[in-house]
């Protein structure tokens, strides 16, 4: 009952900050901070006496002992969960009761229930991941239960428990000599009394959950010399700001999910570039609204040279001039950017947004968890020159290599408009066209064909570019009767004359809901019939 310790009633937790009399009332109180604020009345005064200081005005409140559950110990909690019938009484039983055999062996007892109390106990050596989160694990016993009867334990959960010092913690850890990820995620952890005792109780540890512990960068800067093999570390919804200050603690590490913390910016994202060996970061809701990587190398930055995978969803990136910056980096080939105002602001639609990301990202694979297939990426290249020649043209672009010379602010928006240029020539005049939202210019004018009936005269209609790709197939069921239409596929055919340009080359429609616009599919386009 230690001021301190974790408490547990009707379902909410909080750490004990006061213990002892309050006036004109009987016995002991407790005064308590719930985790969650609500569940409290004030901030630790009481008929303006102060006993104990809360973080929040309305998070503290004083309960009787009886009310609270202090915890049990994490082998109570996982011989519960995983092994019910096992007590300690039955266990010693089990190894006390044996008999002389014939030759001098000492030959177990039979009795009712031994041989089910004995499964049970192999069920707990046979333990590897034991998820323990939310079952008021408070403390580890001092008897060696868990090392006797559960060692062999190699991924542990114990989140959302009564634990209040990583000395818990790294005692237990220390009698898991197979422990390789650990989850202790939404406790209220102090730091260690003794870093050098424990230096040797995680040295196996590869992958480390500590979100929502209320920590900051400092914190968790001093925990980790801890953890010497760590290659995972999840950090959501702490109280991050800054990531400045690792030094060579992080130098193994491959994965960083800093999830829902409040960073300053992207500059302190830039902190983490030195890691040799980071593959995924993971960024979403940090408020993150510009993005700026230095070009110090001819290909890129030098920054995050093993960064492949990188989640930025549920940010405020609002410039297509940050997008672009995601270029620099060498080694990205995963990217999710939803929920961010430069895709959903409705300026341009999703169909559009994505065709903007892959194009303007040259090395991407999968963008939001979709991948990018050729086709794809062919069609929101080319629509990219198409959507931005008009402008190139006006800022000083040409079509004659010798005068092309767009202003350095026209590059600095669309630092891969020249190479995108390179690679399939200037777009013709005609295709550098206004748009016109007007009904009259959202059809467009396309022609039908089919190799499997070489008899049947190519046929012409008006579509609307909002058309999906499902409600196309159903009109070409139609036009082409006896056409296969469970094998039935669609292909934009697009034909160029230029030599600067790809000659022949088709996108297949590959996707019913997508809309048929999607495939570059305009004026004049031809849409071959197969099956």
């Amino acid at each position: 009952m230690a001021v301190g310790s974790r408490v547990e009633c009707e379902g909410y937790r909080g750490t004990v900050l006061y213990c002892g009399a309050l006036p004109s009332t009987a016995g002991t109180w407790l005064g308590v901070e719930w985790d969650d604020a609500s569940r409290g009345k004030h901030d630790g005064s009481h008929n303006a006496i102060r006993y104990f200081t809360t973080s929040s005005p309305t998070s503290g409140s004083f309960v009787r002992h009886k009310k609270v559950s202090f915890g049990v110990s994490l082998f109570e909690a996982i011989r519960k969960k995983y092994g019910e019938e096992v007590d300690d009484a039955d266990i010693n039983l089990v190894a006390d009761m044996c008999v002389g055999g014939a030759y001098g062996q000492l030959r177990p007892v039979e009795f009712v229930g031994a041989k089910k109390v004995s499964a049970k106990q192999s069920k707990l050596e046979e333990l590897r991941n034991v998820y323990a989160a939310g079952r008021q694990v408070a403390f580890t016993d001092s008897e060696g239960l868990l090392e006797k009867y559960a060692p062999n334990i190699v991924e542990l959960d114990i989140s959302r428990n009564l634990i209040s010092s990583w000395d818990t913690v790294a005692m237990a850890a220390d009698k898991l000599k197979h422990l390789d990820f650990l989850d202790v995620s939404d406790n209220r952890l102090q730091l260690p009394s003794d870093f050098e005792q424990w230096k040797e109780s995680f040295r196996r540890l590869r992958a480390l959950g500590l979100n929502q512990m209320c920590y900051d960068w400092d914190q968790v800067t001093l925990l980790l010399p801890l953890f010497p093999c760590l290659e995972e570390l999840y950090l959501r919804s702490n109280n991050i700001t800054t990531l400045r200050g690792h030094g060579t603690t992080l130098d193994r590490i491959t994965v960083i999910s800093l999830e829902a913390n409040p960073l300053r910016g992207w500059d302190e994202v830039n902190h983490l570039g030195t890691l040799p060996k980071l593959q995924q970061l993971i960024l979403p809701g940090t408020g993150i609204s510009t993005i700026s990587l230095p070009a110090d190398a001819t290909d890129g930055t030098t920054l995050f040279p093993s960064l492949s995978s990188l989640s930025l969803s549920h940010n405020v990136i609002a410039d297509w001039k940050a997008v672009s910056e995601l270029d620099k980096l060498r080694s990205l080939q995963e990217l999710q950017l939803h929920s961010n105002p430069v895709c959903d602001s409705g300026e341009v639609n999703a169909t559009t947004a994505r065709q903007l990301v892959i194009s303007r990202i040259h090395r991407l694979v999968i963008l939001n968890r979709t991948k990018i297939t050729d086709a794809e990426r062919l069609g929101a290249e080319i629509d990219y020159l198409k959507r931005y020649g008009r402008e190139w043209l006006q800022v000083g672009g040409s079509r004659d290599p010798t005068k092309d010379h767009p202003s350095e602010k026209f590059l600095q928006q669309h630092p891969r408009f020249q190479n995108v240029l390179a690679k399939y020539g200037a777009p013709e005049e005609s295709e550098l066209e206004e748009p016109d939202t007007s009904i009259k210019k959202t059809l467009v004018t396309v022609t039908l064909e089919s190799p499997n009936m070489p008899n049947k005269p190519p046929v012409q209609k008006k579509l609307p570019g909002a058309m999906t790709v499902n409600k196309l197939r159903s009109l070409v069921t139609r036009l082409f009767k006896g056409s296969n239409a469970a094998s039935l596929t669609l292909h934009n055919v697009s034909r160029q004359t230029k030599e600067t340009r790809l000659s022949v080359y088709e996108i297949e429609l590959d996707d019913d809901m997508k809309e048929i616009s999607f495939y570059s599919i305009e004026d004049g386009s031809v849409i071959l019939v197969r099956w």
